[in-house]
């Protein structure tokens, strides 16, 4: 099947990500991800890019870069490459490390920039990683001062100072950007995006509401991304349950969809000729 072509984004701004082929861990400890940083600093410095912000989790990677040079594509298969064959090595991993294509999308204008790198420097908090936004493999620490790879004028230009900056990208009860490089929500993501769709409400507590009120719920978390089998993890509603609610959804969106608009023949009356 033809690949899609990639996004293009006039700003010069993208969020990258890449994963482990079937979710696979690809950071196994410090020494991984200082490898990978190290590889990918390399092949940025061989570009006219920049990165700022970034974040690595377990089994993917959060990237935030300019490039107006378009020379992503490359610079990433490169780093990609490097660091697989490295690991497979290392480990005696057989097989591919990560998906086939890393995944861009474009970033056009300073509300997206600011709420994109406010997503990827929340990451390990969201997924358990952190109990702060203070990660050690993220650039977050980096706008407070530590050296290292982000070039945090940009944010900070659009901020107005440090200040701003941490009181922005500590407000966790805002959703204002969605990672759409998948039609689900990644595992590691997934209660604190849960926590937001069903704005501010325990996904734990389904199970105790009332059918009338639990399944909307239910159908909310289905339709914003989250798989079956995830939305039975959070609630500890029966995996059967929840598919038979949202089954019953899709009949019941259906039969509105077909029923006939009023002064609109049905199919069973024949039209005048």
């Amino acid at each position: 099947m033809a690949r899609n072509p990639r996004q293009f984004s006039a700003s010069g701004f993208y969020h990258v990500v890449c994963r482990g082929n079937g979710r696979q861990l690809i950071f196994e400890d410090d020494n991984d991800r200082t490898r990978f940083l190290g590889l990918y600093e390399s092949a940025l410095d061989e570009t006219d890019m920049s990165t700022i912000a970034w974040c690595l989790m377990g089994n993917h990677v959060h990237l935030l870069v300019r490039d107006d040079a378009q020379a992503l594509s490359p610079m990433m298969q490169k780093v990609l490459c490097g660091y697989a064959k490295r690991y497979n090595s290392r480990t005696e991993h057989v097989g591919h490390l990560f998906q086939e294509r890393f995944y861009s999308k474009p970033v056009e204008d300073d509300e997206s920039l600011l709420t994109t790198a406010r997503y990827i420097h929340q990451n390990p908090l969201k997924g358990g990683l952190s109990a702060t936004l203070d990660y050690r493999w993220s650039s977050y620490g980096e706008y407070l001062g530590r050296p290292g790879t982000a070039e945090t004028s940009v944010l900070l230009d659009l901020h107005g100072s440090v200040g701003n900056f941490v009181t922005f990208s500590n407000d966790v009860d805002r959703t204002g950007y969605r990672f759409e490089g998948s039609s689900r929500v990644p595992d590691g993501e997934v209660l604190g995006f849960a926590q937001q769709v069903l704005g501010g409400i325990d996904p734990a507590s389904l199970k105790t509401l009332e059918r009338s009120r639990r399944n909307p719920l239910c159908t909310r978390l289905h339709e914003a991304g989250l798989s079956a089998r995830q939305i039975e993890r959070l609630t500890g509603i029966g995996r059967g349950t929840i598919e038979y609610v949202i089954g019953r959804t899709r009949v019941e969106t259906w039969k509105r969809y077909l029923s006939p608009f009023p002064g609109q023949r049905t199919s069973s009356m024949k039209p005048t000729l």
